[in-house]
């Protein structure tokens, strides 16, 4: 009997022994890592009439390394990519302390608000800022908007706008992403061209944010013209929440509950 006894025992301290070397999902202990790589933020901007700049959207962003400035970290050399308002791109493993040459990427662009290479160290955010054009800052009434109840229509007020080739095309964008999410033609214009009017465009799919109102004159090719640049904020309806992240895959190795 004894002879069992000690054959139990032993299995019991092998198997709790095993239990605390091997388990499912379990991490390291010891210090974190210090930060390596950066971050990257592209924007639109433009000046208005007001003599400021005024936010547009987010942009593209591009960089490109140009030689270290110490003892380096990080193998990535380059970078291009979309970012929203406020949505950093993480370029992890960046090369890093360096001199980059960082830009907003967008045709229109004139200038840049930050140069175009800097030094860069590890866990910076590098903000590229792009103007776009120079145009006069509009306003709009009513400036801000419940998407629950939309008003019928939106004054917008400023000046330049003309009708001698067609109504001015209103265009409406969102600040974070750029994307355009509507469109309608003035549907008056006054007389001395100051203001004008236009039926509010559908705006399902749309939710609490800021958001820009562009206004173009049709110019005698049927093209348009920028007239300016009116921003507006929306409430009230939030984006559905995110899908939940699927199930972890089950354990394949030797998972023992303790």
């Amino acid at each position: 009997m004894k002879t069992k006894t000690l054959k139990v025992v032993f299995v019991l301290v092998a198997v709790l022994t095993l239990g605390t070397v091997i388990n499912c999902g379990g991490g390291g202990g010891g210090s974190s890592p210090p930060p390596t790589g950066f971050k990257a933020i592209g924007e639109q901007w433009f000046l208005g009439s007001d003599g400021q700049f005024h936010f547009l959207s987010g942009t593209s962003v591009s960089g490109t390394w140009l030689n270290d400035t110490g003892t380096p970290t990080g193998s990535t050399t380059s970078f291009s990519g979309f970012t929203n308002s406020g949505a950093f791109m993480n370029i992890s493993d960046g090369r890093v302390p360096a001199n980059w040459r960082i830009l907003a990427n967008n045709g229109a662009c004139f200038q840049f608000l930050e140069p175009s290479v800097r030094n860069v160290t590890a866990g910076s955010t590098q903000k590229a800022r792009c103007v776009v054009s120079t145009h006069f800052f509009l306003t709009a009434s009513p400036s801000s908007i419940n998407l629950a109840s939309p008003p019928p229509t939106v004054s917008i007020g400023g000046g330049g706008f003309t009708t001698t080739y067609g109504m001015p095309v209103v265009e409406y964008y969102d600040q974070y992403s750029g994307l355009l999410i509507g469109n309608a033609t003035a549907s008056s214009v006054s007389g001395d061209g100051s203001s004008l009017e236009v039926v509010t465009p559908s705006l399902s799919g749309v939710y609490t944010g800021g958001y820009n109102i562009v206004v173009s004159n049709k110019l005698a090719d049927g093209s348009n013209t920028m007239v300016g640049i009116a921003a507006f904020s929306a409430c009230c309806i939030d984006p559905p929440p995110p899908d939940p992240p699927d199930d972890p895959p089950p354990c394949e190795d030797i998972c023992i509950i303790y």
